[in-house]
C-alpha cells in the first residue's frame, strides 16, 4: 500500500480478495462510497477530514477504514474508525503492532467485526469499543 500518490488511477484491488474497489460501490446497510472524503450513510453524505477507503454500517454504527496515505509516516496509521448516528467519533483502534507500515485495509466480516491489516495481520475488533479482540498473523 503506497502512502504517497494522488491523481486519477484505475481501481484499485483489495488486498485480500484481489476484487477492484470502485470508488462508488454499494456498501451493506445503506452505506455508499462516493468519493474520498465522503459517505452516503442512508441518504445522508458524511464529510470526513481524510479519503475513506470503505464505510460500513454495522450495529447503527459507521465504521470506517481511512486512506493510510492522509497519516503521518513512520508510525501506525490509526486509521480504522467508528461513528455514532450524529456523527460523533465513538472509538479509533489500536494496530496490532507499532510498526511504520502498520494500517488497516479492508473491512473482511461484519458479524464478528474482521479487518485486515497491511502489516500481515487479521484483528477481530470489538465493534462497540474499538479494541482488538483477537490478532492472527496471515502472511
Amino acid at each position: 500500500m503506497s502512502r504517497g500518490g494522488g491523481g486519477l488511477t484505475a481501481p484499485a484491488r483489495s488486498p485480500i480478495s484481489g476484487e477492484p474497489r470502485s470508488p462508488c460501490r454499494e456498501v451493506r446497510d445503506a452505506v455508499k462510497l462516493r468519493v474520498a472524503g465522503r459517505v452516503l450513510v442512508k441518504g445522508e453524505w458524511w464529510d470526513f477530514d481524510k479519503p475513506v477507503l470503505e464505510a460500513r454500517l454495522i450495529r447503527g454504527v459507521v465504521v470506517a477504514v481511512f486512506d493510510d496515505s492522509a497519516f503521518p509516516r513512520g508510525r501506525p496509521a490509526r486509521n480504522l474508525s467508528a461513528f455514532a448516528s450524529d456523527r460523533s467519533l465513538l472509538w479509533t483502534a489500536a494496530n496490532p503492532t507499532d510498526g511504520d507500515a502498520d494500517a488497516y485495509v479492508e473491512i473482511l466480516s461484519e458479524s464478528p467485526l474482521r479487518v485486515a491489516n497491511f502489516a500481515g495481520f487479521v484483528c477481530t475488533i470489538d465493534p462497540l469499543s474499538g479494541r482488538i479482540l483477537r490478532s492472527q498473523f496471515s502472511k
